[in-house]
């Protein structure tokens, strides 16, 4: 939750743009945060602590850059605004603004379990005794950054009146402007980006904590005016936007970038119009840093500072996206943002939450790994989009359906909907002990009974009858709906675990396991013209690529290992393609249906000296059976035996005497911790090798929960021996 809320604060209006633009750091974002925060952590604001606000907003800085709030030296800032908490300043300008960063940085650092309560008071008290009759503190940005530190010490456990968020939202609504955007103090002065941004975060953020807790999931929800004027300032930006200066204001420019880039994240709207303003804003962000990791503005700018913090947010998982349809989508406004601060905080890690609609291409939408949908009312998605969602979840994204308060027409049109996108796919009950039930949060199926559809050996759509947005959004009636309230947020942020791990948002591309096993140097493409040695890839009717990355993986591994180059290529079962390849690479998540012309094909291949190597995606016993039937019918005379221990197969590349297999198979089988082929003998000759466990899917770093499989290491040693021993061993 602190990346939600932390960041949301930034400092001291007294500043200066007049940033000249410059040759500037080479590389993108990612190298230019680096030199930034090496500069901070050394700055004098850090270093020599001058000043409770200007360190708090430095850690800030390093904290959402990634830096470790417990250790040197951030650890003494953050005590340094702990004491400073108790010596508040006498002057309402300067701290209004000190505390709402101390509060901001205390959530930050985690300091709500901690030991930073007493202090997270204090600063709150003084915030509501500065608060002013008209519910200001001042000027608009003041109030903001009240409202940010307001709603952080909340967010810490400290009591403050939702009566002090009222008075703001009646004081920011009324300092709206007529062209929708918001001035520095006097309504009707210019509007300017830095002021609208900022305006429209406090508003959410208002709304939002006056409406947690109050709201009951039986009440019909009204368009209040905080979200006709929201609308009205997104339109002013939209209109008015600039990735060159502050838009009314030749001042403030570095504020106005991570005040636009705050308020869009807490709304959840990635893009302004057409345009990838972030993107934008972030290159010339990389081209004004200076070679010393600075930006060139005056001391009161705190141009370091608000650009770190804007840059931070570079690579950030969109980890749950909530569909925008036709009805009532949105009747608990709040409940994506909750999800995706919870597991935010789960992770360790920021995670945002987006609005989308399905006029945006698939490619966008699999930015995000989970897709939620809730309503009330059926569910109306146009044809063609209903095809987008089929593409998002065979590319991999995951489906998350659940429906507002009496919501059986939206899940029974959901139901329909499945049906006819998935017809050869079953919507089954998930059982007690599948993953979306015990990871992170154990769940009780019982009370809470979830539907899900299997692909690949990852569950691909989700589907409760439980009113799950309500209980996200804190309604203060939700169990009334039969399901347990805390049940309900517990599987919903289980289903977003899931979704991110299952995307690989969890892990690095070249990743390490826990053993610090890395089996990719490089994933550059490689063209099978240049290999030495060449495998068949079987192309069939049917699953036949269920990981398109898993076969090159695992031959790039065993590039590494041998020095040699080998490669894949796609060959399907007729004429005389396949004996063009020494070896021939059979996989899939159900039994291959080959014709009687492909078998005859691979019985040729077979006589000739062809070698068959298989093994199941997902460890799908259907597979493995059909390829024993594909042996048994193709060479009749054939014997099929386990390879033992000791075998060469076992040895010829790496020595394996003991694997690691995955949960599902370790439950199946405790004992089970030896390699296992099986070997196809046909006229005394072993030709062909199958694994009746997943490889696949590990070469391919899913690493997924469901896959009757081996470990991650395993799995590419495996693969690397089974792939070697047929050209070893010929």
């Amino acid at each position: 939750m602190y990346r939600q809320t932390v960041a949301a604060a930034m400092l001291f209006c007294a500043m200066f743009s007049g940033a000249a633009e410059r040759a500037g750091a080479a590389g993108g974002p990612t190298e230019a945060l680096a030199k930034a925060v090496e500069r901070l952590a050394e700055s004098p604001e850090i270093a020599g602590l001058k000043g409770p606000g200007p360190a708090a907003l430095t850690a800030m800085a390093l904290i959402a850059a990634g830096s470790d709030p417990s250790r040197h030296p951030l650890r003494e800032a953050v005590e340094y605004v702990e004491r400073q908490a108790f010596m508040p300043s006498e002057n309402q300008y300067i701290g209004t603004y000190t505390a709402a960063v101390g509060l901001t940085l205390l959530h930050m650092a985690g300091r709500d379990s901690a030991g930073g309560g007493a202090a997270a008071e204090t600063l709150a008290k003084q915030l509501v005794l500065w608060q002013e009759k008209n519910g200001s503190w001042g000027d608009v940005s003041r109030s903001q950054f009240a409202a940010l530190g307001l709603y952080a010490a909340r967010a810490m456990g400290v009591t403050v009146p939702s009566e002090v968020f009222r008075k703001l939202r009646g004081y920011i609504l009324s300092m709206q402007n007529t062209n929708g955007g918001w001035p520095y103090r006097d309504k009707g002065a210019a509007s300017t980006g830095s002021m609208t941004s900022g305006a429209l975060a406090a508003l959410h953020i208002v709304e939002r904590a006056v409406a947690l807790g109050t709201h009951q999931c039986t009440a019909p929800r009204e368009t209040h005016a905080s979200e006709r004027a929201i609308r009205r300032g997104l339109e002013w930006l939209a209109a008015n936007q600039s990735y060159l200066k502050n838009p009314g204001d030749a001042q403030y420019y570095y504020y106005y970038l991570y005040s636009l880039e705050r308020s869009l994240k807490y709304l959840g709207i990635p893009r302004l119009g057409e345009h990838d303003w972030y993107s934008q804003a972030a290159e010339r962000l990389v081209r004004m840093q200076g070679a010393d990791g600075a930006w060139a503005a005056p001391p009161l700018e705190y141009a370091n500072q608000f650009a770190v913090l804007f840059l931070s947010r570079s690579g950030w998982p969109a980890a749950v996206s909530k569909l925008v349809h036709d009805n009532e989508w949105n009747l608990d406004p709040y409940d994506a943002e909750i999800l995706s601060e919870e597991l935010s905080r789960r992770l360790h890690m920021p995670a945002e939450r987006r609005i989308i609609s399905l006029d945006e291409p698939v490619d966008y939408l699999l930015q995000s790994p989970l897709i939620y949908v809730t309503g009330r009312s059926p569910l109306r998605i146009a044809d063609e989009n209903k095809l987008k969602l089929a593409e998002y979840v065979e590319k991999g994204g995951t489906l998350f359906f659940a429906p507002s308060y009496r919501g059986k027409a939206f899940i029974e049109s959901v139901k329909a909907m499945l049906d006819g996108l998935f017809p050869d796919d079953v919507l089954a009950p998930l059982p007690p002990d599948d993953p979306l039930y015990l990871v992170p949060n154990s769940v009780d199926a019982v009370r809470l009974p979830v539907y899900g559809i299997v692909r690949s050996c990852r569950v691909c759509v989700i589907l409760t009858e439980a009113p799950v947005s309500c209980a996200l959004s804190g309604c203060s009636n939700a169990d009334i709906s039969g399901y347990p309230a805390e049940d309900m947020k517990r599987f919903a942020v289980n289903a977003g675990y899931y979704a991110l791990g299952v995307g690989g948002y969890l892990k690095k591309k070249d990743r390490k396991d826990e053993h610090g096993f890395s089996p990719l140097s490089e994933t550059t493409r490689l063209d099978a013209a240049d290999a030495e040695f060449l495998v068949g890839w079987l192309r069939y009717k049917g699953d036949w690529q269920p990981f398109l990355e898993g076969l090159g993986n695992v031959l790039r591994y065993v590039n590494r290992e041998t020095e040699r180059l080998w490669w894949w290529r796609e060959v399907r079962a007729e004429g005389e393609q396949l004996h063009k390849y020494p070896l021939l690479y059979i996989t899939g998540s159900k039994a291959p249906k080959l014709s009687k012309e492909e078998k005859d094909a691979l019985r040729k291949y077979v006589e000739k000296g062809g070698r068959i190597i298989a093994e199941p995606a997902c460890g799908s016993r259907e597979f493995v059976g059909g390829m024993a039937e594909v042996f048994a019918e193709t060479l009749p005379e054939c014997r099929i035996e386990r390879i033992m221990p000791g075998h060469e197969a076992y040895s010829c590349l790496f020595e394996i005497s003991r694997v690691r297999y995955k949960d599902v198979v370790a439950k199946e089988d405790p004992k089970l911790v030896y390699p296992w082929f099986e070997g196809v003998f046909w006229q005394g000759r072993l030709v062909a090798m199958y694994s009746p466990f997943n490889l696949s899917a590990e070469w391919a770093d899913k690493g997924y929960a469901h896959s009757r499989g081996v470990q991650h290491r395993d799995a590419f040693m495996l693969g690397a021996n089974l792939i070697a021993y047929f050209f070893l061993y010929r």
